[in-house]
């Protein structure tokens, strides 16, 4: 049993209902039989991406759908402002409770320096990466920062167009890499 908490009301979903909209890849009452495909979407159309408000979306279900289903086949979505107030649990993780990213002298690793991260994908070094992601920045200690995104599925399809070969080589890769936390 997976329970959503709004301000008003505690919400119940079950376990089998977050499968099926896994599995069939569409929500009860929001598209429900239609089966969209990803967007490729780009620098240009990446601003028509919708920014979800967090009172609006705790306070109605279609946003929570909504959101979802802009995940599905963007990939991404954007939730403003969220309290930076806990309010719930926090689960543990590989990097602690919650991970404070701080620029840090001689850091260890690159998200503690201030050096540009680039394109990247996080986590990939697990055998099984989380399919989703959720960062919460509560508060930005530098200016001028910015998160910038590219869209991972669109490259793949044009590599997959312009170099089958390539494509071929890159999705069949077994490379293995590995993290270690300093202590």
């Amino acid at each position: 049993m997976f329970w959503v908490m709004t301000k008003t009301t505690l919400q119940k979903l079950s376990i089998a209902a977050l499968r099926n909209i896994v599995e069939s890849g569409s929500l009860p009452g929001f598209r429900r039989n239609t089966h969209d495909a990803q967007v490729l979407w780009t620098k240009e159309t990446l601003p028509m991406l919708k920014y979800f408000d967090y009172e609006e979306y705790i306070k109605d279900e279609m946003e929570v759908y909504k959101l979802i289903y802009q995940l599905r086949t963007n990939g991404l979505a954007f939730v403003t402002d969220v309290p930076s107030k806990v309010e719930s649990p926090i689960q543990n993780t590989f990097y602690r409770r919650i991970w404070d990213v701080r620029t840090v002298p001689q850091a260890i690793n690159a998200a503690y320096s201030s050096a540009d991260l680039g394109f990247h994908t996080d986590l990939l070094y697990f055998q099984n990466p989380p399919h989703l992601q959720l960062l919460h920045c509560i508060q930005s200690a530098s200016k001028g920062r910015a998160n910038v995104f590219a869209n991972g599925y669109k490259s793949a399809v044009d590599l997959l167009h312009s170099d089958p070969e390539a494509f071929e080589t890159t999705a069949g890769s077994l490379d293995i890499a590995s993290y270690r936390i300093a202590p």
